[in-house]
């Protein structure tokens, strides 16, 4: 028990703490924020109800029904998010009414069917002793998330690829580090029955994009969208710094 609060604590610490710099430094009606800040409070649901969830075990059947519905919820739409985010940030779509008209069916079929789970026991079983059983519907889950998170992954690159712009370009490079954490955790998870990695994947993946979308935000003009005076001089201590003749 003394693990899951630990391992579970710090990925909520962290997790308020970007919530809290991300709406001091960004404007929260931009969609992005918006999103991003989503992905933060699921990824907080996520720690809880892990932990509620393992303090339910072996001794209340619907706390562990309850918390794991939750779990399995907030995971999915964590993953769905970060689907959108990518959208958003790498300009595929401006509205996010859009996105979620034409992107958000797997989704709603999946939460549907983890809300119906304690009368059907597709995903999972809580058995008369409340321990968590895996059936075979939990890979329905796992398809539906990692191809959202493929979708994101096959959207980034061939943004990359279509933009001429080199610092957008990075900027987008960066987001592609959101795979890392999330692969090495996952395989954890899977391979490991009962190891908490899954949550501590997603926080590390979380601060890993907000510090790439910091870093390029400080040197984007906000209204115009095009380099400031911050950019233009990272610029020019680059060039000066190379051993290429240039001229400014």
């Amino acid at each position: 028990m003394i693990y899951y609060l630990e391992t579970n604590l710090i990925a909520i610490v962290i997790a308020l703490i970007l919530l809290i710099q991300n709406n001091m430094v960004s404007s929260k009606k931009e969609t992005s924020n918006i999103v991003f800040d989503f992905m933060l409070w699921a990824l907080i649901v996520v720690c809880v109800t892990d932990v509620t969830a393992y303090g339910y075990r072996g001794v209340s059947m619907l706390g562990a029904q309850i918390s794991n519905v939750i779990y399995f919820i907030a995971m999915a739409l964590g993953t769905y998010a970060w689907f959108l985010f990518v959208l958003i940030r790498v300009g595929r779509t401006n509205s996010l009414k859009r996105a979620l008209l034409f992107t958000s069916g797997p989704i709603v079929v999946l939460c549907i069917g983890l809300l119906l789970n304690p009368f059907t026991n597709f995903f999972y079983t809580i058995d008369q002793n409340a321990i968590y059983h895996r059936d075979t519907g939990v890979v329905i889950s796992w398809v539906v998330e990692w191809g959202y998170i493929i979708l994101a992954f096959i959207t980034n690159i061939m943004a990359i690829i279509s933009e001429k712009r080199k610092q957008v370009r990075l900027e987008q490079l960066g987001y592609l580090m959101f795979l890392i954490p999330m692969i090495a955790s996952a395989v954890v998870q899977m391979f490991f029955y009962g190891v908490t990695s899954t949550q501590i994947g997603y926080m590390i993946a979380l601060l890993l994009v907000y510090l790439n979308k910091q870093y390029y935000e400080v040197q984007t003009d906000a209204l115009t969208g095009l380099s400031n005076r911050g950019a233009i001089f990272s610029f020019r201590d680059s060039v000066l710094s190379s051993s290429k003749e240039a001229v400014l």
